[in-house]
């Protein structure tokens, strides 16, 4: 094999890239409910599509009276989003803990930072 060390390893981390691969959740916290149903029903039909797996979408939106802020309204989103997969069944945190992976998109707010 005349290939050097690092051309050897630049070609292993392209096949892994390619693979299918990605989170097993997906959380997205919306300013308002009708975003949160837009966003569930538009990721549910298209997240294999977009991500090569079949992840759980829970979109859920940020309902703290004048906004939760960052940090806080992360958190909250994630409550919900645990709220919100309980009521389907899931145990969001048991999964979590066993060593799923979780992306959480947080895009509620006035957008001013």
């Amino acid at each position: 094999d005349d290939m050097s060390p690092t051309l050897k390893l630049m070609l292993e981390g392209i096949e892994a890239m390619l693979k299918p691969g990605g989170f097993d959740f997906i959380i997205v916290c919306c300013s308002n409910l009708a975003a949160e149903n837009f966003w569930q029903t538009r990721l549910e039909h298209s997240v294999e599509q977009v991500t090569g797996t079949t992840a759980t979408v829970l979109a859920v939106h940020e309902d703290w009276n004048g906004g939760a802020g960052n940090g806080l309204g992360t958190l909250y989103a994630f409550a919900k989003a645990c709220a919100k997969a309980q009521a389907g069944g899931i145990d969001l945190k048991a999964k979590l803990a066993a060593g799923a992976s979780v992306a959480l998109y947080h895009t509620a707010g006035k957008g001013t930072r």
